[in-house]
């Protein structure tokens, strides 16, 4: 990864990248604070203590997604430790392709933001073979997903409890959906990418 980041270019696209960063913890955010408004209209005196929720939010969206990849890397965690075999296959592409688990990161980013800037179309008529295979791998997360609820039991409670689920459904996931794609398409965006792009070193 050291040798990615000596790479100037390199450099302005990860700051590119913190940009998009910023861009997802703010399309998660926006939502959760749209739900907490009924509260404030009934006392909006919490209003002073926003500022304090955007720091006690963000505190626990990078612990819990921190932990979340910890446990990723160390199948144990103990006091000793047992790395999983996803450590061990990040330490080997590294040692034999230094940055390359960066440079996977960002092409994989650049398909998707150019994926998503793609012109909207309406019709069968023009889908491409990549268009198809996405709908499926996408069908298919959709399956597993569903499947592993069903067998939890939380698909069941969802049910009895009507319209709350798809509420939270909208709120917490189509939403944030939504705000990055309008966001990614926006002109705004497109000129911040160019800004950092073409800025020179300092």
């Amino acid at each position: 990864m050291s040798n990615y980041l000596k790479d100037n270019h390199s450099i302005k696209k990860l700051k590119l990248g913190i940009v998009y960063i910023i861009l997802l913890l703010g399309a998660f955010l926006i939502p959760t604070f749209l739900l907490g408004i009924p509260h404030l209209i009934t006392q909006p005196i919490n209003i002073i203590y926003l500022p304090i929720f955007i720091l006690q939010w963000l505190v626990f969206i990078i612990y819990n997604y921190f932990q979340s990849f910890k446990l990723r890397l160390f199948s144990e965690y103990t006091f000793n430790l047992t790395p999983s075999w996803l450590l061990l296959l990040i330490l080997i592409a590294e040692l034999i392709y230094p940055g390359i688990i960066l440079k996977t990161v960002e092409k994989i980013g650049v398909w998707v933001i150019n994926w998503l800037r793609q012109p909207f179309k309406l019709g069968l008529k023009n889908i491409s073979r990549q268009e198809i295979i996405t709908l499926i791998g996408l069908f298919a997360v959709l399956t597993i997903i569903i499947s592993e609820r069903l067998k939890d039991g939380l698909l069941n409670v969802a049910f009895t409890m009507g319209f709350v689920p798809v509420k939270l459904f909208f709120m917490l996931v189509l939403l944030p959906l939504l705000i990055i794609i309008i966001t990614v398409k926006s002109p705004l965006l497109k000129n911040i990418e160019n800004l950092l792009l073409m800025s020179e070193k300092g």
